[in-house]
């Protein structure tokens, strides 16, 4: 596992969607942590906060058993705040209406992502956050 910022920490519990997620986001230079249920995932994120290794972004799916989408978000929010966070769902509908993101989500992606799209959202998404993420800011995302 690489040690720079291009850290990232995907949940869904579709394991292929996982699965092509995590290798989606390894193909365009990220270090990809892939679980299938959301207490595992914080366990994860937790552990590499801890550590110094802090995971800068995370993609989710919103309906999950046990933890949803959304509660990984909350819970990200509460333990490192600058970390994007972006919610994967083929299931829009189930979002709160009027355009708002939902608290903790930075984006919120269409199933199926595609690798462009994919590339393209994390270069905007850390553009946009690099004046509130100092130790990402000396490196070219």
């Amino acid at each position: 596992m690489r040690t720079d910022i291009r850290r990232s920490l995907v949940v869904d519990d579709d394991r292929r969607v996982a699965s092509v997620l995590g290798r989606a986001l390894d193909a365009i230079g990220w270090s990809s942590w892939v679980h299938v249920e959301g207490r595992a995932a914080l366990l994860t994120f937790r552990a590499e906060l801890e550590a110094g290794r802090p995971i800068a972004l995370v993609i989710t799916d919103l309906e999950m058993p046990g933890l949803t989408g959304l509660e990984v978000a909350a819970e990200i929010q509460a333990l490192a705040p600058n970390t994007i966070v972006i919610l994967h769902t083929g299931r829009g509908d189930r979002l709160p209406s009027g355009g708002a993101l939902p608290p903790g989500v930075d984006y919120v992606l269409a199933k199926p992502a595609k690798l462009a799209e994919i590339r393209q959202m994390t270069n905007e998404l850390f553009a946009q956050h690099k004046d509130y993420l100092p130790q990402f800011k000396s490196h070219k995302v």
